[in-house]
């Protein structure tokens, strides 16, 4: 979520739009028109850059909110009111993890081993038969 307004002046550039002073050379006057063309450029680009994260920021937070609210749809009750200070789905997925989550190499090595374990002893019992 964006918590500070955009600029809407580029702050690469700070020209002030001042009339230019009629005793000023030839020279002033190209410098001045230079330095007002490269701020209006500046801040086109400025304005278009700012454009494009806010239509970013826009479809992550949808992105976001509809994640966050399939998660907390598939919640128990009590963590559900754990959960709602979460901002993100992200910090709610890496909580639930962190409470109750296994990493999958140690599943998968307990899983082999319960395997291994039964295929034993369904080979010893064949042998015995």
């Amino acid at each position: 979520m964006l918590t500070e307004p955009f600029p809407l002046q580029s702050p690469h550039c700070s020209l002030e739009t001042s009339p230019l002073d009629p005793n000023a050379t030839t020279t002033d006057r190209q410098q001045h028109a230079d330095d007002e063309k490269a701020y209006k450029e500046d801040s086109a680009l400025y304005i278009t850059e700012n454009a494009a994260y806010l239509a970013a920021a826009l479809v992550w937070n949808k992105a976001n909110d509809m994640a966050l609210g399939s998660i907390l749809l598939r919640l128990t009750p009590s963590l559900q009111q754990q959960a709602l200070h979460s901002t993100t789905a992200e910090q709610v997925w890496d909580t639930l993890e962190g409470q109750y989550g296994t990493p999958m190499i140690q599943w998968f090595i307990r899983t082999l081993k319960k395997q291994l374990l039964f295929a034993s002893i369904l080979t010893n019992i064949l042998l015995l038969s």
